[in-house]
């Protein structure tokens, strides 16, 4: 990278007091009004449905029973955010099915709902173990030298994707 003879703040070294202001400011008295894009409105008339600030899906649901102690970081925080926001959160259950196009059963738990599917036993275990522990998760970690699978544990990994996506699809 070649030496600039002047130094050039970048926009994040600079105070926001000294940043340009790229549109003029209005003051308007009373509330103000919310800007709401094509876009948006084009998302909010298509769906009919009660409006879900958040779906969450995992691989995991949550505890069933919810005095149960939480296991992993991932119940620990989901768990809380259902309970308080009126998220969702869709998970597997401990159960295996076969891999047919599911209701997913909602439980209410405090604002927000949990359900949990039946992962599909026939690509289960490749998504899981092949795909998700072997491929995933040493990549996310930083462990390149861990990782292992297959392109069969990636296409498990693609059907059973698939698969929780058909199920939430309703939601």
């Amino acid at each position: 990278m070649a030496n600039r003879a002047v130094h050039e703040p970048i926009a994040f070294e600079q105070p926001l007091r000294d940043l340009p202001q790229e549109r003029e400011q209005q003051v308007e008295v009373g509330p103000s009004r919310p800007v709401v894009s094509a876009a948006d409105q084009r998302f909010n008339t298509a769906a009919q449905q009660p409006h879900r600030s958040l779906i969450a899906i995992s691989n995991r649901g949550a505890t069933v029973n919810s005095d149960q102690p939480k296991t992993g970081g991932l119940s620990a925080a989901l768990e809380c955010v259902v309970e308080r926001s009126g998220a969702v959160w869709v998970g597997f259950s401990e159960h295996l099915g076969d891999g047919n196009k599911q209701q997913v059963p909602l439980v209410q738990r405090g604002k927000g709902q949990i359900g949990w599917l039946d992962g599909p036993a026939a690509d289960y275990p490749r998504y899981y173990q092949g795909f998700a522990n072997s491929i995933l998760w040493p990549a996310l970690h930083s462990l390149p030298d861990r990782i292992s699978g297959s392109e069969v544990d990636y296409k498990s990994y693609r059907d059973v994707n698939a698969f929780m996506a058909r199920a939430v699809s309703e939601l």
